[in-house]
């Protein structure tokens, strides 16, 4: 079990940018299916010392990119769009599901719950 402080979608931001204020760089972010919800995880670091942040959600919810902080967030939420579907509002770099996965690709392939590709009727 990861020793992680709890955050709220509301001190989400707030939150990151204590870190970031405070000299720590962004070392990734990494996404847990838990069933019916995911817990999203800042991992930051100064000094050796590694300190981590958590965020449930229900699935379905969009988050709040921190990428207007550290852009390097960019890579790890795209990732997660990807792979689990998590979808992030004010990304600054938005792959639109395509970081990793390719047209043929399954969607999410991650999460516990997959998102089927429904085929347009017309496009048969």
């Amino acid at each position: 079990m990861i020793d992680a402080r709890e955050v709220t979608m509301e001190n989400l931001l707030d939150e990151v940018k204590k870190y970031h204020d405070g000299g720590y760089r962004l070392v990734t972010e990494s996404c847990v299916d838990l069933g019916d919800k995911f817990d999203i995880l800042y991992h930051f670091d100064k000094d050796y010392k590694l300190e981590n942040l958590r965020l449930t959600i229900d699935k379905g919810v969009r988050v709040k990119s921190i990428s207007s902080v550290y852009f390097s967030a960019i890579f790890s939420e795209n990732e997660m769009q990807d792979m689990f579907g998590v979808k992030f509002d004010g990304l600054a770099v938005d792959y639109g599901g395509k970081l990793l996965l390719g047209e043929d690709s399954p969607l999410s392939p991650m999460a516990h719950i997959q998102i089927v590709k429904k085929e347009d009727a017309g496009n048969v």
